[in-house]
């Protein structure tokens, strides 16, 4: 099951009638698109429960369409499981921001999104999920469904723009699909391997290179912690599982994590410098590659509030990766378009577990 959790920030946009007024020299301003989420494999065939719960009024079928809207792909050109997907809107300025956004699964059918789509396609089309039109707003222009959720709870209270589309608003876009993408790796005993000396290699068989991994492994009342940095595509790492066990196991799991997918610069609003001046866009064309991972520090806190007790604080053995920006892109294309007043800026960090790992 795939999982994400995506968060695009919108900064500095000009009210229309500053743009009028400037119409021979704007500059497109920028928007962040943050994702993350995360793709469930389970070692012993188990059903993949979510780490939270799905409201009721998230869709899974097609609905009546919305009034219609037109897509953001039209509008003028400048002349001069995974599972648990949210989008987060930011904005610097007042003005309504439009967004369209297409997203595809390789591996399996969408399951769930929301709001509800303008166009809802089978597993064998691409993309699957088409909202043609999303307006971000500082205030929703609707009622958001009430809900028990801690999780929503928490995303809602990200300083984010509302998401409206029709009848529906919340602060994020949310969207998942049952995938069946085949496991990367595999863990075999090393050379030399004793019951009290596990050695072992964990293989990436992948075809992209794996990030950020950790391994935790619980018992006796013991935890073991292996961590790398990154293993290649086709590569192996070594490791003696016995000789890694650790006193504080957050420090060596959620923090390591938290500080690999925090943005540096976080904590400093973002801003448009005068020199990142983005002139000639043209709606029709998307923005599709990942600049980088790196995400802001209450996004991470989110992410790790709602999974970190399934990543590291499991019995047995589990496994926790960032996967690759390249297979991202090729398990789930993402499409995002907006006006010709902003580019985006795109970042995904799309998180993988492993759980009930059978030791070999």
């Amino acid at each position: 099951m795939r999982s994400l959790l995506a968060l695009l920030l919108v900064a500095g946009a000009l009210p229309l009638g500053v743009r009028a007024a400037r119409a021979d020299s704007w500059c497109a301003t920028p928007v962040w698109a943050h994702e993350w989420g995360v793709h469930v494999y389970a070692a012993d065939g188990a059903p993949l429960d979510p780490s939270a719960g799905l409201p009721s009024w998230f869709h899974t079928a097609e609905r009546p369409a919305a009034p219609a809207v037109t897509p953001v792909r039209n509008l003028p050109a400048d002349t001069g499981v995974r599972r648990l997907p949210v989008v987060h809107f930011y904005a610097a300025d007042a003005g309504a921001v439009p967004i369209g956004v297409e997203v595809g699964f390789h591996a399996g059918p969408a399951s769930a999104w929301f709001p509800a789509v303008d166009r809802l396609r089978p597993a064998s089309e691409a993309p699957q999920l088409v909202w043609d039109r999303l307006e971000l707003t500082q205030a929703p222009t609707a009622t958001p469904h009430p809900t028990d959720e801690a999780w929503i709870g928490a995303a809602r209270a990200l300083p984010a723009r509302w998401v409206n589309r029709g009848a529906e608003s919340d602060r994020f876009l949310f969207y998942e699909a049952g995938t069946a993408e085949p496991m990367p790796l595999a863990l075999r005993r090393g050379d030399g391997w004793r019951p009290d000396r596990r050695a072992l290699v964990l293989e990436n068989r992948g075809a992209h290179p794996v990030h950020d991994l950790v391994l935790t492994h619980a018992e006796r009342g013991e935890t073991y912690v292996f961590a790398v940095p990154a293993v290649p595509a086709g590569g192996e790492v070594r490791f003696v599982l016995d000789a890694l066990r650790v006193p504080d196991r957050r420090a060596a799991t959620h923090e390591r994590l938290h500080a690999a997918l925090t943005d540096p610069a976080a904590g400093r609003a973002p801003r448009h410098l005068p020199g990142d001046c983005v002139m000639g866009r043209n709606p029709a064309v998307p923005f599709e590659h990942a600049e980088g991972h790196r995400l802001y520090p209450s996004e991470v806190e989110l992410l790790l509030g709602i999974w970190g007790a399934r990543f590291f604080e499991q019995p047995g053995t589990t496994v926790v990766w960032r996967e690759d920006a390249a297979a991202l892109d090729a398990a789930m294309p993402l499409s995002i378009y907006t006006d010709m007043f902003h580019h985006v800026l795109l970042r995904r960090a799309g998180l993988a577990l492993w759980e009930h790992v059978k030791l070999p």
